[in-house]
């Protein structure tokens, strides 16, 4: 039976919310419940695969510096200008230089598991605002205004720099859990020294 359009935006529209706050700060136990139910639900009438599909999705880490924000232009037309239409802002991110965008990616998985040892080494009160999540957000295709101001409240590279340093040990206990999550610190360490404005965005794990 395949679903109707109300329950697709129900089902889907809340699979975004809770994928989101999992991957930024984790669920409880009645979110995680919920998060199963709708995957049953999508897998059952929609989508069989949605789980395996999601688990194996990366979620992308994307990096800039030096950048700009420049308003893109608006076709108004004659009618437009007379009846003094409100138009749509439109806006792009320009990075000058190549080597002033970078990323990587991280499987889904790895990305919760990033956010329990960074818990579990003690910034997790703040973890959430050293490394935001957002999604559906295309810094080359244009966004709004609310998008904009996302990008423009992402914290400032050396808060976070310090925020890493400020926690006792991190790179040994980080060595200690894997080779992996040692790599993805020093990563992350590396590009914030370097000036870097770095968040997660899991846009790709609903590309089905």
């Amino acid at each position: 039976m395949k679903m109707k359009k109300e329950d697709r935006i129900r089902v889907y529209g809340g699979l975004e919310e809770l994928r989101l706050k999992q991957v930024s700060t984790g669920l409880s136990n009645q979110e995680e419940r919920q998060l199963n139910a709708m995957l049953d639900e999508a897998a059952e009438k929609d989508i069989p695969d949605i789980r395996e599909f999601q688990w194996n999705s990366p979620v992308d880490i994307i990096a800039f510096r030096n950048a700009s924000f420049i308003e893109e232009p608006v076709k108004r037309s004659l009618l437009d200008r007379l009846l003094q239409r409100e138009m749509p802002e439109f806006f792009s991110l320009d990075v000058p230089n190549e080597e002033d965008f970078t990323g990587d990616q991280w499987p889904l998985p790895f990305a919760l598991e990033v956010r329990k040892f960074i818990e579990g080494a003690g910034l997790d009160v703040e973890w959430e605002k050293v490394l935001p999540v957002s999604i559906h957000m295309d810094m080359w295709e244009g966004f709004g205004r609310d998008e904009l101001n996302w990008f423009k409240q992402l914290p400032e590279p050396y808060w976070c720099h310090m925020k890493m340093t400020e926690v006792d040990d991190l790179e040994e206990k980080a060595a200690a859990h894997s080779e992996e999550m040692l790599e993805a610190i020093r990563w992350l360490k590396e590009h914030w020294k370097e000036g870097y404005q770095i968040y997660l965005d899991i846009t790709e794990i609903f590309y089905f």
